[in-house]
């Protein structure tokens, strides 16, 4: 009999093909060359290709195994994407957003032979097509073979890198489709920035301090939220400790709408798993700006910024949930063109706010008698810009400083004990926009992790000889990640990064 819960993973967890990943992991390397020599027996081809053609083709077959090993590490039923059609292709591999080495011709060939050596596998179900396409995109993942293959040479998460040179400042059309755009100078001084940040990002390591059955545990919670979610929520945000890079996604095919920063795999966990997060094996905290777009119209308005922007719906009531349902409402009245198209957020009930729907809503336009121009207006989006160009500076004072500093949109995590400093610079980048500062808020972090007498010695990265010892598959991953890395941290040493590879924070670097 079949399982309605696999059937429903098999439609629901899937993505397209990223071939923007690489790796610098030798067994890894070893291994993508046995596979081009096998592929290169089965084609048994009497004309060689010419040097351009067979590098496109050696690149393609790397960016699909990587990434197809990537999806199976992530979830073991996540499948992937990958298009072949012929007119398809052409229009899509002509755009700024893909490698410029993926050819259709190329691409074809290489997903045609990995199935036919048995080392990709066909799901048995497609990806539906997207706006006016026609046809249907067919899924595979990396076949168990060539999976455990590559796990037996210890390659993990820790060994897939993202393309620095891959396209990260998006453009949408009103659509969402990617849209082409030229040489826009605003794009370039964004993407410049971005590299920065990203070059930064890349030279430390992010996880969660769970075992492997608490990880397990927690992908089966995402897995299970996901299948609850509503249909147009048919992307699988699953724990991917490889994504430590972002990207910027402008809308509506304008450069100051959106322009969000995204990517990051600490992004889409939900709040109850973020005081876990970990920077090269240290405790981190969350600063958050409080009621962000609330206090933004404020400031715009010359209106004083109270402590919690939101508390004018609450009532005196400290009921979290009821708070955020009120957060969640309020933001979706800014995005919405009207009110009446905002429709009841997953915290909403009557039992929690004592109101139906529709005078909750009117509720919350009325506690804000200066904004009410704002509901409905589709202001949100633009609001969106304003706190990415926020968060661009933030990262990169950060980035200056050398130290990592993880975006959530309206809240930023880094080492526990930079938060003063990061408090300090949120403030002082909000009260350069808009004139007036602004509160922020920490998050709290889990009490076990701040050591009683402020040492961050003990924090150190473990040995190898405990790290074989232990069931922790954080404190592996950690470890591989400074064994692999050894010259991204040699070059780090002295903005921040310890020898061991954990975040040093001086007398120095205070002052």
């Amino acid at each position: 009999m079949t399982n309605p819960i696999n059937e429903a993973l098999s439609n629901k967890l899937s993505r397209p093909l990223d071939p923007n990943w690489t790796t610098r992991h030798e067994g890894i390397r070893h291994c993508l060359t046995l596979v081009y020599t096998e592929l290169d027996v089965i084609e048994a081809r009497q004309r060689a290709r010419d040097a351009k053609s067979q590098d496109n083709y050696i690149k393609c077959v790397d960016a699909i195994v990587l990434d197809l090993f990537r999806a199976r590490l992530t979830w073991p039923e996540y499948v992937v994407g990958i298009p072949t059609g012929q007119t398809w292709l052409q229009e899509a591999l002509a755009s700024r957003y893909v490698p410029n080495f993926k050819t259709p011709t190329a691409l074809r060939q290489a997903v045609s032979l990995l199935e036919c050596a048995g080392y990709i596998e066909t799901s048995g179900h497609f990806l539906p097509p997207k706006g006016g396409e026609t046809g249907k995109t067919r899924r595979y993942r990396l076949s168990g073979g060539l999976f455990q293959l590559l796990k037996d040479l210890r390659a993990s998460t820790v060994h897939l890198e993202r393309n620095p040179e891959a396209e990260g400042i998006i453009l949408r059309n009103a659509k969402k489709d990617e849209a082409p755009y030229g040489n826009v100078p605003f794009a370039e001084d964004a993407r410049a920035k971005l590299q920065r940040i990203n070059a930064n990002l890349s030279r430390h390591w992010y996880d969660l301090e769970r075992t492997d059955e608490e990880l397990l545990a927690d992908g089966q919670y995402l897995q299970s939220d996901h299948l609850a979610a509503k249909p147009k929520d048919k992307e699988y945000r699953a724990i991917d400790l490889s994504a430590r890079t972002l990207y910027r996604v402008f809308n509506n095919s304008s450069w100051e709408q959106g322009g969000r920063f995204y990517g990051g795999w600490w992004q889409s966990l939900p709040k109850r798993f973020r005081p876990y997060i970990i920077i090269d094996g240290k405790p981190t905290v969350e600063v958050d700006y409080s009621g962000l777009h609330c206090a933004m119209l404020l400031a715009r308005k010359g209106f004083p910024i109270p402590e919690d922007p939101y508390a004018a719906c609450l009532n005196g009531s400290k009921n979290r949930d009821l708070r955020s349902c009120v957060k969640l409402t309020f933001n979706a009245l800014l995005n919405a063109g009207s009110i009446y198209k905002v429709q009841p957020n997953e915290l909403f009930s009557e039992e929690l706010t004592g109101m139906t729907w529709a005078v909750f809503r009117r509720h919350v336009i009325k506690s804000f008698p200066g904004l009410q121009e704002h509901f409905g207006s589709g202001i949100g989006i633009s609001l969106q810009f304003h706190d990415s160009c926020m968060a661009e500076t933030i990262m990169m004072r950060f980035a200056d400083m050398g130290y990592p500093c993880l975006p959530v949109h309206d809240s930023f995590i880094v080492h526990y004990k930079l938060k003063d400093e990061l408090r300090d610079i949120m403030v002082k980048v909000f009260e350069q926009q808009f004139g007036i500062p602004s509160y922020t808020k920490y998050s709290t972090i889990i009490d076990s992790y701040v050591p009683t007498d402020g040492n961050l010695d003990q924090y150190e990265v473990v040995s190898n000889e405990l790290t074989a010892m232990t069931e922790l598959g954080y404190l592996r991953r950690t470890q591989d990640w400074f064994d692999y890395s050894g010259n991204a941290k040699e070059n780090a040493l002295g903005k921040g990064v310890s020898p061991q590879g954990g975040l040093l924070i001086t007398g120095n670097d205070k002052d």
